[in-house]
């Protein structure tokens, strides 16, 4: 944020409720974030202070400050739940190459 045209504002933060729909996210304990920036919903492990935005890079000088809100409001919990769902299937960036020219996927390898 050292950019002279930086631009960092300061966003509630709230932790997510504790229900077998939000367990069933697999986040574990993170802070939700409705960016100012694009107007979607981001997670941040725990924790006050300045972050970069996931929709923005570091080039962009947009940055927010996090304050924790307390608990995610209701108003926003249908939302965020199918916010996160929506972002699951794009952890895969690419599919892998066919098996063999078999026509099936290749086995996933473990990292």
């Amino acid at each position: 944020m050292n950019g002279a045209n930086a631009q960092s504002v300061n966003v509630p933060a709230w932790s997510l409720p504790e229900s077998r729909k939000m367990r069933g996210l697999g986040l574990g304990r993170m802070w939700a974030v409705l960016c100012p920036y694009c107007k979607r919903f981001h997670m941040h492990s725990p924790g006050e202070g300045p972050r970069t935005p996931h929709c923005c890079a570091d080039q962009d000088n947009n940055h927010y400050v996090l304050e924790f809100a307390g608990a995610l409001p209701m108003q926003h919990h249908r939302r965020f739940y199918r916010s996160s769902r929506a972002d699951l299937p794009r952890l895969l960036d690419e599919w892998p190459e066919t098996a063999g020219g078999t026509g099936r996927p290749a086995e996933l390898m473990a990292a």
